[in-house]
């Protein structure tokens, strides 16, 4: 589901503006099968969306959670590709691609009518953005998910990049740094990140969460590189409430939090959609 975030939209919308962002939510939001998406992926000479240009660029057209349309180009930037060792594309291979302006309309059409998607999609969106500007081409902000930024509320990977994320969901990602590869990864992505949401409403499942409380009530609870999960489990929380899951908690009290009942209550009393909390009084001894 893609649902518009007025938070994001104050709060972290970027200085360009090109990409309205959504959140994953079932709440008066968009049903993802109900309208198509458009998963954007570009290769660069750089990283500075103002001095660097684009070099390749690849969409891939979703609806249905079927793919309908594969579109890539090669673009010659007026430059030198650098660096070729990231996305292996020579001057040789870009003598007598289209520029940017070129391709420009048929980048607005393809994106028309439909939900933008990207890995890391500040950084596609600032470089989309500088090439339109430098065509003087102005549109609407156009909606769009950060498959980056659904992949840190609801995985525990060593990373977020796109390779590790499709690890974790068993995705095989062929031509890596290929503006088509990437697209074709970053396409199976968004409905896994769902999924489970989906499975669990579908079936009517009960859902428990494990935390102790707050901040440093919940230190004793690490993941297995020794880092604390609470953040982790904070976003996972809002997930299930913004798709209208109810969860229960269990609370394991140690002697670090046994004197600390009212913080506790008050933590899990402000715990949206949250039905009940059991509480373990775990043993101690000396």
């Amino acid at each position: 589901m893609i649902k518009p975030n007025r938070r994001d939209r104050e709060v972290h919308m970027s200085p360009v503006g090109l990409f309205a962002y959504g959140s994953a939510s079932e709440r008066e939001g968009v049903d993802l099968g109900e309208v198509p998406f458009v998963v954007v992926d570009v290769e660069t000479t750089g990283l500075s969306s103002t001095s660097d240009r684009i070099v390749e660029i690849a969409l891939v057209r979703i609806e249905g959670g079927r793919v309908v349309d594969e579109w890539a180009t090669l673009v010659d930037p007026g430059r030198d590709p650098d660096p070729t060792f990231v996305h292996h594309i020579t001057a040789e291979m870009l003598s007598g691609a289209p520029t940017f302006a070129d391709v420009a309309g048929e980048i607005l059409s393809r994106l028309d009518g439909a939900v933008v998607v990207a890995h890391n999609a500040r950084f596609e969106e600032g470089f989309i953005a500088q090439e339109f500007a430098r065509v003087g081409i102005s549109t609407a902000p156009l909606p769009a998910v950060c498959t980056l930024r659904l992949a840190r509320q609801v995985l525990a990977a060593p990373n977020f990049q796109l390779v590790s994320c499709c690890t974790v969901y068993g995705i095989e990602l062929h031509d890596a740094h290929t503006a088509l590869g990437d697209t074709r990864a970053t396409a199976q992505l968004l409905p896994r990140h769902q999924r489970w949401c989906e499975l669990f409403a579908a079936h009517g499942s009960t859902v428990g969460v494990s935390v102790n409380g707050p901040g440093a009530l919940n230190r004793n609870r690490l993941d297995h590189a020794g880092r604390s999960t609470i953040q982790r489990t904070l976003r996972g929380i809002r997930i299930l409430a913004e798709t209208g899951l109810e969860y229960s908690v269990i609370c394991v009290v140690t002697p670090e939090t046994i004197d600390h009942a009212d913080d506790l209550i008050g933590f899990f009393t402000d715990l949206p959609e949250c039905q009940s909390v059991g509480f373990n009084i775990e043993e101690h001894t000396q």
